[in-house]
């Protein structure tokens, strides 16, 4: 009984002292109880942390039971628009024609000229029996066709409104943008002196030139200078925005509400000018002269007549050779 107890005694030491030691483990044992260590059998049985982030544009290098086929590259340029060739303006055609129209010289005891926006020329030709109307016209648009229904588009229309009474008239098309219509009225004239009438010509913008009109002459212009050379008959402008130039008028010459420089000579009767803005020329002059409001002074030499001045300092005037009196005065008459 006693030797059973000794043995169990003995036992129990040999455990606390370790002498029984702790089994030895195989290296591939050792290596299982390193769980963060042990490769998986493949990728899909990799335990999943956090579910990946996919953001806009962005594709994920491997997702949860997706290919690892690698995806096609996205080229920034395919988002980006290409800007279209630049489209320059479309080149403008060119068309020049020519239209005229005649009346006997005998018939037309007084003549309405109504020009439109280009210039207009009237002189004397020897070798002419009729007034002649003649219109030279260049148009220009997109295309022949159209830059040739322009040019069609212009006539001239003479209408007989009573008996020796003649209506002249530019009739012009209708323009788009970028179209452009112009138009030079040239009037020829019989050279035979007994051939005289009234004209009276209405016109928008554009130079005038006459030489050699017998008649009475009466033009009201918006615009455009205006030249009258050798005229027989009394003569009135009205409104010209341009210069003035005026030589060699047998019969009055009336000038008013103008712009820019006027001058006249060489008129056999009386002058009288209206509220000229620049130069203000009268020469030559044999009647009475007239001036009023010369903003800018006034030329007065070689007058056959009284000179009177309304509205025009004296400092800024040059009188010579005035057979009459000269008589400066304030406001108007």
């Amino acid at each position: 009984m006693i030797l059973k107890h000794l043995l169990v005694a003995f036992g129990a030491l040999l455990v606390l002292s370790g002498c029984g030691g702790t089994p030895v483990k195989k290296s591939a044992e050792i290596r299982s109880d390193a769980p963060n260590n042990v490769a998986p059998a493949s990728i899909e049985e990799a335990p999943m942390v956090e579910p990946p982030t996919v953001a806009n544009g962005i594709v994920p290098a491997v997702t949860d039971g997706s290919s690892t086929t690698k995806p096609m590259p996205v080229s920034a340029q395919t988002d980006m628009e290409t800007p279209g060739p630049s489209s320059s303006p479309e080149p403008l055609s060119e068309k020049d024609s020519m239209t005229s129209v005649t009346v006997d010289a005998d018939l037309v005891e007084k003549l309405v000229l109504m020009n439109g926006s280009g210039p207009l020329e009237i002189c004397r030709d020897a070798e002419a029996t009729t007034i002649s109307f003649s219109a030279e016209v260049v148009s220009r648009a997109v295309g022949l066709d159209r830059a040739r229904a322009l040019a069609a588009g212009v006539r001239i229309a003479l209408d007989n409104t009573a008996p020796g009474r003649y209506r002249a008239r530019i009739i012009e098309p209708e323009l788009a943008e970028r179209e452009e219509c112009s138009i030079e009225m040239k009037v020829i004239l019989p050279a035979d002196e007994s051939i005289d009438f009234d004209l009276d010509i209405q016109d928008s913008e554009g130079a005038i030139v006459i030489d050699g009109f017998r008649g009475n002459l009466s033009i009201t212009s918006l615009e455009g200078p205006i030249e009258i050379y050798q005229a027989a008959g009394n003569v009135d402008i009205s409104g010209g925005s341009g210069p003035c130039e005026i030589v060699g008028v047998t019969g009055s010459l009336k000038i008013r509400d103008g712009a820019e420089a006027c001058r006249v000579s060489e008129i056999s009767g009386s002058v009288e000018i209206w509220g000229r803005e620049g130069t203000l020329e009268a020469r030559y002059i044999t009647g009475d002269v007239l001036l009023i409001d010369g903003r800018d002074g006034a030329v007065v030499q070689s007058v056959e007549g009284d000179v009177t001045l309304y509205g025009i300092e004296p400092a800024r005037c040059n009188i010579e050779g005035v057979s009459g009196s000269v008589i400066y005065k304030t406001g108007a008459p």
